[in-house]
């Protein structure tokens, strides 16, 4: 590669990343309130579900070289009815 005047190159290890990822928050939490049902009707359980964590900032990870993952790192508990 021949580069013109002062320009050069280096290389380096590349990361995906996600501007502004706190734009997703309403699509996470929906995810998360579709997973607390599906756990609800998995283990018929009638009673409180408590969720903790929900105001931390929505993270990035990258899954592989062309994909991330936005996530909530939250907690979950049921308190079922006897």
């Amino acid at each position: 590669m021949h580069l013109p005047g002062k320009a050069r190159c280096e290389l380096g290890n590349l990361q995906l990343a996600v501007d502004n990822p706190e734009q997703y928050r309403g699509k996470v939490l929906g995810q998360i309130a579709q997973e607390v049902q599906k756990t609800r009707e998995a283990i018929s359980a009638n009673g409180s579900v408590k969720v903790e964590g929900l105001e931390s900032s929505v993270m990035v990870r990258q899954a592989d070289d062309r994909n991330v993952e936005l996530f909530l790192n939250y907690s979950l508990s049921i308190t079922t009815d006897k």
